[in-house]
């Protein structure tokens, strides 16, 4: 948002001070940035953009002993050359790093016919929405440098010194489809804005969007840039009292809905006005047009909803499945439409099931062997979006505990064998969206259990040894952020309430709700209430978007999943009697 604000010339320095201030809190003894609290050698990415931002604010210059420290430790750490690909892009549209020669994927690819190795609707929808704008810019070689543009080429080392591509274009465009292809990547994004003016609901891709427009020849001050501007502002935040900060992008949908699930599981009836207040928003929000989804699953109507309170154009599997459980619940009491959305909302996710059984978050189709390989960082996270462990789980946990679908039923089948397939040696599963291990366990858990999956059953067997043994000796659990980016189970050293309560409602499902452990584990969830607001382990980061790059915080998740868990509790035990 510094960047953006300070590129652009805005009138905004009042933000730009509120938000350079809470970088400088964020800073590290050492001069870096980390990403989450136990990232022990910090962030070289994210170092770097928090220091040219902090220049480029104008708040701090570079001779401040923070900016000093800063310097030392991205030049200890091998300098520009060593940052992450899309921390380079946006230095690239500033000016401050050289785009690479040739590019890894052309432009024209946004026209390939469907019979290409590489298709543009193989790539996952948050890669498409980024990666339109990036190679729009690159392809003009596009930098908006200003007077008081910060020079910060003194941290490219010598040994590694730029090897900046001659000329404009690429090697790899073919000329003759160039001006379409520049047509058609136009289009495809002003077809994306949303409501608000961001692309895609998503902050990071309005920002590229941005610079590709300016590159295409867009004034400053045309109506698309001010508004995608006025959309990346509605995103600047202060939560509970504290510093000013910039959502990527909002989750009212996701939670609004998980709220109202953690409610109702609760005991609160679906005649409270909360509830139907809550159901009245999530209507609201059901998508009536199509997606980029409709390439891959062609025969499908829409119905799903979205992440973000704005989201109209991408829906996803996650989103729909967590609002399809509040809808459910007020079928008996809510007008008759309700039961025309839930069933649009039920057919389309049952439509977004893959050819192997399992549901990933966005696309059907989208997860190509070839696109996971290609030598870009992260490629199997941000380019593809193949089926994965909790979204699979969570949908077989709706459907078998609120759409009263069971083992026996085909695509239920399907499911179950895809998610047995995926089953870790040691018995946990990945999950995608969330940290990580424990996440993936818990969704699968829940869900295999939920289609009638029997407690028995060796896989659950082997779940339940593995959460056992990572129970911490106060009773929570705590999964470290790094476990997504090594893709093995690290340990935080500390409990955390979502994470805790994720171990404890798969006890619960497995049969385990007498046991100490489980037991235990719901004391650790009552006793996170006394702790201190301000305590770090409250706030830590269990929402995942791209390993080793970014991680959210949902400030909800510490009421969310305790409540899940502990009302999960008192149903087995009011059953038990």
């Amino acid at each position: 948002m510094i960047v953006i604000v300070r590129a652009l010339g805005l009138k905004e320095d009042k933000l730009v001070g509120l938000l350079a201030e809470r970088l400088l809190t964020m800073q590290r003894h050492d001069g870096g940035w980390s990403l989450y609290r136990d990232e022990a050698d910090g962030n070289l990415s994210s170092t770097v953009e928090a220091y040219f931002a902090l220049l480029y604010s104008g708040h701090v210059g570079a001779a401040d002993p923070r900016m000093r420290r800063a310097k030392q430790w991205i030049l200890h750490r091998g300098g520009l050359a060593k940052c992450g690909p899309m921390t380079k892009v946006m230095l690239a549209m500033n000016g401050q790093y050289p785009w690479c020669k040739p590019l890894l994927l052309p432009l024209d690819m946004i026209r390939h016919p469907s019979r290409y190795p590489i298709r543009f609707y193989r790539f996952s929808v948050y890669a498409r929405v980024h990666l339109v704008p990036v190679l729009t810019a690159a392809h003009f070689r596009y930098a908006l440098v200003q007077p008081d543009t910060p020079d910060i080429s003194d941290l490219v080392l010598p040994a590694r010194g730029f090897e900046a591509a001659p000329g404009g274009g690429t090697a790899a465009l073919d000329p003759k489809s160039m001006p379409d292809a520049l047509r058609d990547a136009e289009r495809f994004m002003l077809e994306r804005i949303e409501p608000d003016g961001t692309l895609g609901s998503y902050f990071s891709s309005t920002f590229l969007m941005i610079y590709a427009l300016l590159a295409l020849g867009y004034e400053n001050e045309h109506p698309v840039i001010a508004k995608a501007v006025d959309g990346m502002k509605r995103l600047v935040s202060r939560s509970e009292g504290g510093p000013v900060f910039v959502q990527n992008f909002t989750s009212t949908v996701w939670d609004t809905a998980l709220i109202g699930h953690a409610l109702l599981e609760s005991g609160i009836s679906a005649a409270n006005p909360a509830i139907l207040k809550a159901g009245q928003y999530l209507i609201s929000r059901q998508h009536a047009e199509c997606g980029d989804w409709k390439v891959n699953n062609p025969l499908a109507r829409p119905g799903g909803w979205g992440f973000s309170d704005i989201n109209l154009k991408i829906a996803d599997v996650d989103d729909t499945s967590a609002a399809l459980r509040v809808i459910s619940a007020l079928l008996g009491a809510a007008p008759p439409d309700y039961a025309v959305s839930y069933k649009r909302g039920l057919n389309w996710l049952l439509s977004m099931q893959n050819d192997n059984g399992g549901w990933a978050a966005f696309e059907k189709g989208a997860s190509s062997r070839l696109l996971s390989r290609l030598p870009f960082e992260n490629a199997q996270d941000a380019l593809v979006d193949p089926p994965s462990a909790d979204i699979t789980g969570r949908v077989l946990e709706f459907l078998g505990n609120k759409a009263g679908l069971q083992r026996g039923v085909p695509l239920v089948d399907r499911a179950v064998s895809w998610l047995l397939r995926a089953q870790e040696k040691d018995g946990s599963w990945y999950g995608r969206w969330g940290i990580c291990y424990m996440y993936g366990t818990w969704a699968a858990v829940t869900g295999l259990r939920a289609v009638g999956l029997p407690a028995d059953h060796p896989a659950m067997r082997k779940a339940v040894r593995w959460i056992r043994s990572i129970q911490n000796d106060d009773g929570g659990f705590g999964e470290s952020c790094r476990s997504d980016a090594v893709r093995q189970y690290v340990p935080l050293g500390h409990s955390t309430p979502s994470q805790t309560a994720w171990a404890a409602d798969a006890l619960l499902s497995a049969g385990l709700g007498a046991t100490p452990e489980t037991e235990k584990a719901l004391q650790r969830l009552i006793a996170f209430s006394e702790h201190s607001p301000n305590d770090w382990k409250l706030h830590y980061p269990t929402g995942a978007g791209l390993p080793g790059g970014f991680y959210i915080h949902y400030h909800s998740y510490r009421w969310i999943w305790p409540l899940v868990a502990i009302a999960n509790f008192q149903k087995q035990k009011r059953s038990s009697k």
